[in-house]
């Protein structure tokens, strides 16, 4: 029974049972109540503990039945160390724990064993030291010293070495390694002295652990090595004395001793000694003939060495493991190893595809020969997948490793129709369109992709049809950003869910191809599809259906500037949002509902109405905050830039300080993302005032938390919006402000960007000398930043500096030091650059040099520049 426990608890339950059973038969109540106390005490018979309660339960009843007085008391001590331990119910464990100390108080050697009473005495000790040990380790240490004591009076040696064994353990749980060794080289020398061998070679294992996690590699050693010695002895004297199964127990324990002893010498760089020790594990698994043992311990192994980032030695003992499989003849496991393991490391870790591709095709070959097809079809598969990694990775040759990809992708597919498996089939066919699409083939890819969803269809497979049909549409062809072919897809997917009677989906199709063509601009085929799904909806009489489509079909009036039935169909939704409290996107949709007719009626020129439905919305806002994420209170702010909009400051800083009262309640970090986002609404919406007092806001909590950069960007806005206002004095005390911080807290880019803006205010000021100053003094952080978008800019202002005050040469001088930046490292930047020396040299006379570089513009991203074209019509017209 004891050795079914551990591999099939099933049959020791069985056991159990059938034990129960024939004591029950017997009337013999003490034996049924041992088997009891066996079953709840059994760690592998039940998932939880109630069941063991259960157990101990009728044990109690039977031992207070039948007046035994110390298994009722044992059975107390079970329960108690149930309650305090697992399910921390104190009350409750206290009071068995007293009721069985009691009890064993009253036990007279009359009516009792001495030895007995006093072990489990010191064991329920033992699991109240557990429960102070994190508490309260001073009430913990006294109950230890009692339950020592106890052990010491009874004799009990091996009780009072496990005692102090688990102190160890307790000490090593705090990471206090000096202490943990103390108790148990205390244990360890107990052990030794009773002869208990295998105790003492658990200990030496626990020694071994600390001492090598402790760096202290060669005394781990030591120990590691007297453990090996028992176990050695002990398997010898079992073997002598005729038992074949106990010897197994410590022969299966040394590879792994050896393995650890391997890992230290790997520690101390001991090559030779680091082999010998895993040679010594391998010769334990061959001795027992363990094949399986063997090939697990080199893959244990081979990760160990993987975890190092030893690669080559992680490839040189999977390289072993193969080999095993190999003499073995399980060709299948060696394929297996080839490809799911071995390959990947070549692929993902070593970067060395080309090893890798042999690996597969070698496991290949395997699985061809044994005759696996299954395994053939997914190796193919996955050639294919990783010659498409090899192209995204790589940057030699990605079309070849493309086509590559197809060729065995094409391969795979004919093994999956032989085996029949259309699904895998189907998956491929896409992968191959999507492959295809990329490749500039796309009448090739429209095929396939039709082709994958013909496969289900063949294969009565209508659903996953449909299923594939609208991924194509939805996760492809929208990817590839191909929305035309992709509604051909939506289309397909239609009369198959009609055949199938879903209505559910072909209204999705029908609203998900009307959302298509709202984005394709095209609101009147638009609203002939959602009127399809919404026909679908009402004629299923599914309202929540209905109310997003009407919802959407009210966005497409209002596209087509028809505001009156745009307004009608919003009226229509709302109510049934109202009535369908579980329809998805409920609340959400109903706010977007009432913003949208506030603009309208703004738009339309009802400014009460507008302002009535901006009230709605933040109403409604706040009444559905609660239950909804961060994500959701961006609407916030967009009802607050409306309501500004539509002429309601207050209805807008209240939607604002809404918005900020979310964020501040998340934490400083966030009140002051929320509180610098309201600035710049204010700041686009024109009102420079509640800018200026929500980037103040900002400003402080910033200082509080110490967070100098946070405090340099406020600064910088409240410069420009001085800026902006005229007011640059204010503006240059505040960049001024922000330049010391950001020199004191040595942040280069920061002061390179202040430098220039200060530069911008004193360009404003028509001070020139100051002007050039600052932008020199910001270019020659940027050159040393080696920041070439920023050189371009400042070398680009000082140019158009030199321009405003005449001086052509020296403008042209810093126009072209920009233009040679830019060319090397911001193509995008040589148009406006182009353009600007152009117009130098049609203002000193040299159209055809303009003329050269406005062509230049034009090569250069240019093409659609209207302006560009005209600039160049004028110097041809000059040139005559």
């Amino acid at each position: 029974m004891l050795e079914k426990i551990h591999s099939t608890p099933e049959k020791a339950l069985e056991l159990y049972q059938k034990s129960l059973k024939i004591y029950q038969e017997l009337n013999n109540l003490s034996g049924e109540a041992s088997i009891l106390n066996k079953m709840a005490q059994s760690r592998y018979l039940y998932d939880g503990n109630e069941e063991k309660q259960k157990l101990l339960q009728k044990s109690l009843a039977i031992y207070q039945e039948i007046g035994d007085k110390q298994g009722e008391a044992f059975v107390l001590g079970l329960l108690s160390e149930l309650n305090l331990i697992e399910y921390r119910n104190d009350e409750a464990g206290w009071d068995l724990f007293n009721q069985a100390m009691t009890i064993y108080r009253e036990i007279t050697p009359q009516n009792g064993d001495d030895f007995m009473v006093g072990q489990a005495k010191a064991n329920l000790l033992t699991v109240a030291v557990d429960y102070w040990w994190s508490d309260n380790q001073q009430k913990a240490l006294e109950l230890y010293e009692q339950s020592l004591k106890i052990y010491q009076e009874i004799e009990d040696k091996k009780g009072k070495a496990l005692g102090i064994k688990k102190m160890g353990d307790r000490y090593g749980w705090l990471e206090d390694k000096g202490k943990q060794l103390e108790f148990y080289r205390e244990a360890l020398s107990i052990y030794r002295e009773i002869g208990y061998g295998i105790e003492a070679a658990n200990i030496l294992d626990s020694l071994g652990r600390v001492y090598s996690d402790s760096g202290d590699l060669e005394k781990a050693l030591e120990f590691y090595n007297q453990e090996l010695e028992i176990l050695q002895e002990a398997s010898q004297f079992y073997s002598h004395i005729g038992d074949s199964k106990t010897p197994l127990i410590f022969e299966y324990r040394q590879p792994i001793i050896w393995f650890a002893i391997g890992n230290i010498y790997s520690k101390l760089q001991n090559g030779k000694k680091e082999v010998e020790a895993y040679k010594q594990a391998r010769k334990i698994y061959q001795k027992l003939r363990d094949n399986e043992g063997e090939i697990d311990f080199l893959i244990k192994i081979a990760e160990y060495y993987g975890n190092q980032e030893n690669l080559e030695k992680m490839v040189e003992f999977l390289t072993q493991a193969v080999t095993v499989y190999q003499e073995k003849g399980d060709f299948q496991a060696e394929a297996n190893l080839l490809r799911d393991k071995i390959a990947g490391i070549y692929f993902y870790r070593l970067k060395d595809s080309e090893t890798g591709f042999e690996v597969l095709n070698k496991s290949l070959k395997i699985y061809r020969q044994i005759g696996e097809t299954e395994e053939v079809a997914k190796t193919l598969s996955r050639i294919g997948y990783l010659y498409l990694y090899t192209a995204e990775n790589e940057l030699e040759n990605p079309l070849e490793s493309k086509r590559k990809a197809l060729d065995f992708y094409n391969q795979a597919i004919l093994f999956y129709r032989e085996i029949n498996d259309f699904s895998e089939e189907a998956y491929i066919l896409r992968t191959i369109g999507k492959i295809y699409y990329e490749l500039g083939s796309k009448k090739k890819a429209l095929e396939v992709f039709e082709q994958a969803g013909k496969v289900f269809l063949e294969n009565g497979e209508d659903k996953k049809a449909v299923n594939i049909f609208t991924n194509i549409a939805r996760e492809d062809y929208i990817k590839f950003g191909d929305k035309e072919t992709a509604l051909q897809f939506y289309y397909q997917a239609i009369p198959i869910s009609q055949k199938l009677g879903d209505y559910k989906k072909e209204a999705w199709i029908w609203r998900t191809i009307g959302q298509l063509y709202y984005e394709l601009e095209n609101p009147n085929k638009a609203l002939e599809t959602f009127n399809q799904a919404q026909s679908i909806y009402q004629k299923n009489n599914d309202r929540s259906g209905e109310a997003w489509t009407i919802y959407e079909i009210g966005k497409s009036y209002t596209t087509l500037g028809d505001f009156k039935k745009a307004l009608d169909s919003y009226q229509q939704a709302l109510p049934i949002y109202e009535q369908e409290n579980d329809a998805p996107f409920r609340e959400e949709r109903s706010l977007d509902i009432f913003i949208r007719m506030s603009r309208i009626y703004a738009y339309l020129g009802d400014s009460y109405k507008a302002l009535e439905f901006c009230q709605k919305s933040l109403n409604y806002g706040q009444e559905i905050l609660q239950s909804k994420t961060i994500s959701n209170t961006e609407v916030f702010r967009e009802i607050g830039k409306l309501c500004y909009q539509i002429n309601s400051p207050k209805n807008a800083l209240n939607a604002f300080d809404q918005y900020r009262i979310i964020y501040q309640k998340l934490g400083a970090d966030r009140e002051v993302t929320g509180l610098m986002r309201i600035g710049k609404d204010y700041t686009e919406l024109g009102d420079p005032k509640q800018a200026l007092y929500f980037f103040n806001q900002a400003k402080k909590v910033y200082q509080n938390s110490s967070f100098d950069e946070g405090v340099i960007n406020t600064l910088i806005w409240i410069s420009r919006i001085y800026f902006q206002a005229g007011n640059y004095q204010n503006a240059l005390d505040s960049l001024n402000q922000g330049l010391r911080i950001a020199q004191k807290i040595d942040n280069p880019n920061k002061e390179a960007l202040i430098l220039s803006e200060i530069g911008d205010t004193y360009s404003e000021l028509g001070e020139k000398e100051k002007t050039l100053e600052f932008y020199n003094r910001a270019l020659i952080i940027y050159q040393k930043l080696g920041n070439y978008r920023q050189q371009t800019d400042i070398l680009n202002k000082i140019g158009k500096l030199y321009q405003q005050f005449g001086d052509l040469e020296k403008s042209l001088t810093f126009y072209q030091q920009a233009w040679k930046i830019a060319q090397e490292n911001n193509p995008l930047d040589l148009v406006s650059i182009s353009i600007n020396i152009a117009t130098i040299y049609s203002e000193l006379g040299e159209l055809e040099k303009a003329l050269e570089f406005l062509k230049q513009a034009l090569n250069s991203h240019g093409q659609n520049n209207s302006s560009l074209h005209t600039k160049i019509g004028k110097v041809y017209s000059n040139l005559g």
